[in-house]
C-alpha cells in the first residue's frame, strides 16, 4: 500500500475553503478548512489499514469499539502481570481467558465480515436475534418500504415492524445501529 500523507491548506480561491495535497499533487478540494483538516487527519491516521477492516470496524461501533477492546486487553494484560494474580492460579487463568477471548474477537472483526448471526432487530424494545429465532423471519430492505421484519409462516405474512411502521424499530449489526426509527407524534394520535 502506498503511503499518502495528506496536508490541508487554506486557499484564497473563494470557491473552496481548502485543498488537500499528497506531496505536490492536488488530492481534493474541500468546502471549509475545518473539513479539510478532518479529512487529512482521518486519512493519515488510517494509513496502512485496509478498507475492508475500516468498514468492518465502522459496523462494529467504530473508534469507541476499538477503544473498548484496547482498554479490556490492557486490563487483562495488567491483571496477568500483577503479582497478586501470579500468586493465585484461579485469577491468573481468568485473566488469561479474558485476554484470549478479546484477541479472538479482534481477529474475528479483522477477518470475518458480518453475517446474519451478528444481526439483532428490536421491535418495541423486544430483542429478536435472527440466528436463533423462527425460520419464518425475513428481514427486507426496499427503496419504497425501507427496512422491514416479516414473519412468513404457513402462507401467512405478518409485518412485525419496520423503518416506517408506527413502532419503535432498530437494527444492530455487531452492536452498531444501522437503522433506528421511532413513531412520530402524528402516528400516535
Amino acid at each position: 500500500m502506498t503511503q499518502k500523507t495528506l496536508v490541508s491548506e487554506a486557499t484564497p480561491d473563494a470557491r473552496y475553503g481548502a485543498v488537500l495535497f499528497e506531496g505536490t499533487r492536488l488530492f481534493g478540494k474541500i468546502d471549509t478548512a475545518e473539513e479539510a483538516e478532518r479529512v487529512a487527519a482521518c486519512w493519515n491516521v488510517c494509513d496502512g489499514i485496509s478498507t475492508e477492516v475500516l468498514k468492518l470496524n465502522a459496523t462494529a461501533g467504530g473508534v469507541a469499539h476499538l477503544e473498548r477492546q484496547r482498554d479490556e486487553l490492557l486490563a487483562a494484560l495488567t491483571d496477568l502481570l500483577t503479582p497478586s494474580t501470579e500468586a493465585s492460579p484461579q485469577r491468573w487463568h481468568a485473566a488469561k481467558k479474558a485476554g484470549h477471548t478479546l484477541i479472538a474477537e479482534i481477529k474475528r472483526l479483522e477477518i470475518e465480515p458480518p453475517t446474519y448471526h451478528d444481526v439483532v432487530v428490536f421491535v418495541e424494545g423486544q430483542r429478536i436475534g435472527l440466528f436463533n429465532s423462527s425460520y419464518g423471519l425475513q428481514l427486507h430492505c426496499t427503496r419504497s418500504a425501507g427496512w422491514q421484519l416479516w414473519n412468513v409462516w404457513d402462507g401467512k405474512e405478518e409485518l412485525l415492524g419496520g423503518e416506517y411502521s408506527n413502532k419503535d424499530f432498530r437494527i444492530e449489526v455487531r452492536g452498531a445501529v444501522i437503522c433506528q426509527s421511532k413513531p412520530s407524534e402524528d402516528d400516535e394520535l
